[in-house]
């Protein structure tokens, strides 16, 4: 088992918000060891983006907190062609990503950079391509080649938007100054890769004040009642029966089964899916008749499967779909939101 370093130790034990030092520490180490920054350039151009070999690095700018990147690299002409915004396990805010993607200029080379442990990839890199397109953006390809530390895509022809590692970019930046005998700035680097190292396989993460006395039980009761009105509305206009069903509950998880059309389905908070893979806490499952492997099920929403990010997935033997919450609105609207998701499924399942 590797060893944990001291820095990450106790960033972890001390720091609420670790994505914060990391980006301090990854801005001091490209300042002050040349070699380090020009790695971290050819880095980014293997993302498919050069940039100005003057770039100048700036860290946490902006008024509003909640609309301001963790570092902005700005070229000679003052435009913002790099934007990093840097991720352990906090969440995505209101304005990631399409508000930084509107301040990267479209007239040249120019990035949206997210870096994260590779173990957030499977849920991470989804919603942000999601959010892209609810706000109008057409995702395209990147040139760069597609490997498991990153993943690309093609705001327009000069803008990219991409999600890289830390693991991968330190890895790049520590040969880089290993190559010059850059002492200083190979320890530093390494300070760095064990506080990643310590986040990326921290399996239960130091609890923080404000989860405890915040209102995460409320969140999590309101979740479940949420299930629950669905399931009625659901029942109540026809569309499902959950005659011979009842609410279970399940290494928490609260499912409310029900049959629609001639499938066996559920609506259910499950926070081990929100994790895994889609960021929202309520699903919708699906099983062939008597509870068998969702082959027809998975058939008849084929269309769901085959969107950018896929919404239907297949997980053992049944198909779970991602029901979205609408964020900043009433709860009669997050309610009619999601019934809306449902029925378009029943639509498909009929």
């Amino acid at each position: 088992m590797q060893s944990q370093s001291l820095f990450g130790h106790i960033v972890a034990r001390f720091v609420n918000q670790p994505e914060n030092i990391a980006t301090e520490s990854l801005y001091y180490i490209l300042q002050e060891a040349s070699s380090a920054r020009e790695a971290f350039l050819r880095y980014i151009a293997q993302l498919g983006s050069s940039l100005h070999a003057g770039v100048r690095l700036e860290t946490q700018t902006g008024r509003d907190r909640s609309a301001r990147p963790d570092m902005v690299g700005k070229d000679p002409d003052g435009q913002s062609v790099l934007i990093l915004e840097a991720k352990f396990w906090a969440g995505l805010t209101d304005q990631q990503p399409v508000a930084y993607i509107k301040t990267l200029p479209e007239d040249r080379d120019a990035i949206l950079l997210f870096l994260a442990p590779e173990k957030r990839f499977a849920t991470l890199w989804p919603e942000l391509v999601r959010r892209c397109h609810e706000a109008g953006f057409a995702l395209g390809q990147g040139e760069a080649p597609i490997v498991s530390a990153w993943r690309i895509a093609r705001l327009d022809s000069r803008r990219t938007l991409a999600l890289a590692s830390w693991r991968s970019l330190l890895g790049y930046l520590s040969l880089a100054v290993e190559a010059e005998h850059q002492l200083g700035a190979v320890s530093d680097i390494r300070q760095l890769q064990g506080l990643c190292d310590t986040m990326d396989a921290a399996a239960f993460l130091p609890l923080r004040s404000e989860e405890l006395t915040g209102d995460t039980g409320t969140r999590i009761a309101q979740y479940c009642q949420l299930v629950d009105d669905i399931t009625e509305t659901l029942v109540h206009e026809q569309i499902a029966s959950v005659k011979g069903f009842k609410a279970t509950g399940a290494r928490g998880a609260y499912l409310r089964y029900m049959r629609v059309c001639e499938f066996v389905c559920c609506v259910t908070f499950d926070p081990a899916l929100w994790g895994d893979f889609r960021s929202t806490p309520i699903w919708f499952l699906a099983w062939d008749t008597g509870g068998k492997p969702a082959v027809r099920a998975r058939e008849r929403l084929a269309r769901l499967e085959m969107e950018d990010p896929p919404r239907l997935i297949l997980i053992g033997d049944h198909v779970a779909i991602p029901l979205y919450l609408p964020c900043g609105v009433e709860r009669d609207q997050v309610l009619a939101a999601v019934l809306a998701q449902v029925r378009e499924i029943a639509r498909l399942l009929a």
